[in-house]
Formats: C-alpha cells, structure tokens, sequence
C-alpha cells in the first residue's frame, strides 16, 4: 500500500461532507450559546424583585416586621438592577429616540420615582425597624406610601412585559442548550463505536484500496453512490423534521396566547373587585383587606393582575417596534 493511498483512508473514514476541521470542531459546535453569568444574575435580581413586589402587597398578611425589612431588601435589589444596567443608563442622553425608546425611558423613569417614594415614605411611616427616626407627617406618608405601592407594582409589571420577549428567549436558550448537553451525551457511545460493522464507510474504503492496488474502482462508484443515498435519506429526515416541528411550534404559540388571554381577562375582574383603581387615583386613603381569605388566593389573584399588565405591555412594545 503507497503512501497516498493510506493518506486517502484515513481522509475516507471521515463521515460524509466533513472536513479535518468540522471534526474536530463537531464537539463545539453542538452547543447553543446559554445566557452569560452576569445575565443570569440579572435575571435571579429580576425574579426576586418580582416575588417581593407580590408578597409586599399582602402586607397585614405577612405581617409589619416582615413588610419594612423585605421593602429594605427590595430597594437594594432595586440599586443592583440599575448598577448591572448602568450601560443603558449612560446612553440615555445619547442617540435618536423611536416610539419604544420613548415609552421605555417614561417607564424607567417613573419607576425610578415611584421607588424613591416608596422607600422614602416606608421610613418615615415605619412601626418598627426606623422608629428612632422620627419624621413626623405620618398621614401624608402613609398616603404616600400606599399610592407609590400600588403604581409599583403597574409600572414594574409593564416593564417586565416590555421585555417578555427577551426573557423567554433566553430562558429558552439555556434550555436548548441543557438539552442539546443531555443528547450529545446519550449519543456518545455510538458515537466512538468505530469498528468495522459500526462503519460501512471504512469497510467502503478498504475495498477501494485494494481495489486500487489491482486497477479497479468499481468501489470508488459503489461508494459515492452509497454517499448519495445517505444525502437523500438526510434531506428527506431533515424535511420531515422540520415540518413537525413547525407545527409544533405554532401549536404552542397559538396556546400561550389563548392562555395569556385568559389570564388577562381574570386581571381585569380581579382589578374590578379588589377597587385597585381607587388606590391608584388616591381616591381611597386606607387599604381594606380579608384578613381570613388565604394567603395563597390573595397572591394568585394578584398574579393574574401582573399577567395583565405583563400582557399590556408586551403588545404596547410590539406596536411600538413595529412603527420604528
């Protein structure tokens, strides 16, 4: 056997359509990119902030104590979430403003302020981790206080629906990703099985060296045949693949959507009967609560109203995109 011809074994033994470097980048390759460790954090910041926001509209329900040191640990978290997107914060006296930069930089900052009364006037109405600080104008506070909580919880429900899209994407990602990890490793063993009857190829091709040593190349023919067959069947796999998984896929869409739907529907009865309009627009100067419904409902009921405005806000976002 010359030497070009065991160079051209060993070029052979190759799968199909692969080069030196796609084999030796394959292992890489099949990784989807997943979210960036200061992503990830953001996102834990982000998911915390949001449990708080629910637990802290209960308030008797979870008693005093616990309200003022979880708005403490809510308004440091809130701090971080500004520090780890400083970045945004720097260009926002830079660069052209479109219809959803508009909406997002008012959303932003009304948040911000909201924020500050929030805290601002938890200080100064504080029964128990503030008390040597005494303010005074307990009344304007508590008015205060109650009107910033509830514009909170609209404001960051609108701003967390303004980026669903970005969300669920990288969590969709780092899924994929997971995923793809757990099949490369249930395919490993067949992956390494390189020995004759696990490799037509190879046997392929040692029938065309020897072949060649006598002058024939019927196998050279028989192979790129073979070659051909594995590209067909490939295609058609890949065809049949995709369309399920194009059905699939809008199947799944089509019900998140009637879902959301549905939760927003719940959001707005629920708004109606717990009067979250009059502690809006101030026109309620103390909060009633059920003391015996439990806590378990109250918080649900709340979270089909965050749905709301998440759902409100994703689509206001969608429009806006739409026009820049």
């Amino acid at each position: 056997m010359s030497r070009h011809q065991i160079e051209r074994k060993d070029e052979d033994t190759r799968a199909p359509g692969m080069s030196k470097q796609q084999i030796e980048r394959k292992g890489g390759d099949t990784q989807a990119p997943g979210m960036s460790k200061q992503q990830i954090i953001r996102m834990i910041v982000d998911f915390a902030m949001t449990v708080i926001l629910l637990l802290q509209m209960g308030y008797l329900r979870i008693g005093e104590t616990v309200h003022e040191w979880l708005g403490i640990t809510m308004f440091v978290l809130f701090i971080v979430h500004h520090l780890l997107n400083r970045r945004w914060i720097a260009e926002i006296f830079h660069g052209k403003y479109s219809p959803f930069r508009v909406f997002q930089t008012a959303l932003v900052v009304l948040l911000f302020l909201t924020m500050i009364g929030s805290a601002v006037s938890g200080i100064m109405v504080s029964k128990h981790v503030f008390t040597f600080m005494d303010i005074g104008h307990i009344s304007f506070a508590r008015n205060l206080h109650m009107l910033c909580g509830y514009w909170n919880f609209v404001l960051m429900s609108l701003h967390l629906g303004l980026h669903w899209i970005m969300i669920t994407g990288m969590i969709s990602r780092q899924f994929a990703q997971g995923s793809r990890v757990l099949g490369s490793n249930a395919n490993a063993g067949t992956e390494i099985n390189t020995g004759p009857e696990a490799n037509p190829a190879e046997n392929g091709n040692m029938g065309s060296v020897r072949n060649a040593e006598n002058g024939n190349t019927r196998s050279d023919t028989s192979t790129e045949n073979w070659k051909t067959g594995q590209d067909t069947t490939a295609e058609n796999g890949n065809t049949e693949s995709n369309t399920k998984s194009g059905n699939s896929s809008r199947t799944a869409v089509f019900a998140a959507r009637i879902i959301a739907a549905l939760i927003a529907a719940y959001g707005i009865f629920v708004m109606i009967t717990r009067q979250i309009p009059e502690y809006l627009f101030g026109t309620v100067k103390f909060a009633s609560f059920n003391i015996s419904e439990p806590l378990p409902l109250f918080l649900l009921d709340y979270l089909a109203m965050m749905g709301l405005f998440v759902f409100a806000g994703h689509y206001v976002a969608k429009g806006l995109r739409k026009k820049n």
